[in-house]
């Protein structure tokens, strides 16, 4: 079973907690590493919402070919039973539109004082590729839990904690609503497990969000 399953049952309140305890961290945290494809789990929605929505999705971090730039976007993937439950021994199936990877929701990393950013609204609004994008007040703070900080999770066990600093890069986030220059907490949360490189079809698709003159 995934050892982030300890991690998916904690509460709402647990969660924030957890990311606060991390937060002063990050602004050490390297961007480098972030580029790959992400399968992602949300969090504390209630079921009744995930059933309309989907428990399990994919994002795309890459580096922009042309000035290297940190840019993403979210993909549409089939709810895999198996990934659903937690494992990982089959691939993510990408659904698809036009021919195409489903992709959408296109945003940007930015580093913040506390934690680095996935941000769908950029300050070139004129160019921006989520200039119309209903998505655009999203603001997705996250956290490493592995890599360079060697983190632990606490879980109920007979160990009494799970070494993942050795996994695949793995990030927890939350979903905030910003409005008017501030910041609204959402009930959404997910973590982030890197799954390899993104495929040349998935490149494709996201890249046409992009213009020259949006970054």
């Amino acid at each position: 079973m995934n050892p982030l399953s300890d991690l998916w049952s904690m509460s709402r309140p647990q969660l924030a907690k957890y990311m606060n305890d991390h937060l002063c961290d990050e602004s050490m945290m390297p961007l480098a590493p972030l580029t790959g494809v992400y399968l992602g789990v949300s969090l504390g929605l209630p079921i009744w919402v995930k059933s309309l929505t989907w428990t399990i999705f994919a994002k795309v971090i890459i580096t922009h070919p042309k000035n290297g730039s940190l840019i993403g976007w979210n993909m549409r993937i089939d709810q895999t039973p198996r990934l659903v439950q937690g494992y990982r021994d089959v691939p993510i199936s990408y659904r698809m539109k036009r021919k195409q990877p489903w992709a959408f929701g296109p945003f940007f990393i930015e580093r913040e004082e506390r934690s680095i950013c996935l941000n769908y609204r950029h300050i070139n609004d004129t160019h921006s590729p989520t200039r119309y994008s209903p998505l655009r007040s999203l603001r997705d703070p996250i956290i490493s839990l592995s890599s360079a900080h060697q983190e632990t999770l606490p879980t109920r066990s007979t160990h009494q904690e799970i070494a993942i600093g050795e996994s695949p890069m793995i990030l927890l986030g939350r979903s905030d609503i910003e409005c008017f220059g501030r910041r609204y907490a959402t009930p959404s949360w997910f973590t982030l497990e890197h799954q390899g490189a993104v495929p040349p079809q998935v490149i494709e698709a996201g890249l046409k969000f992009w213009s020259d003159e949006s970054l």
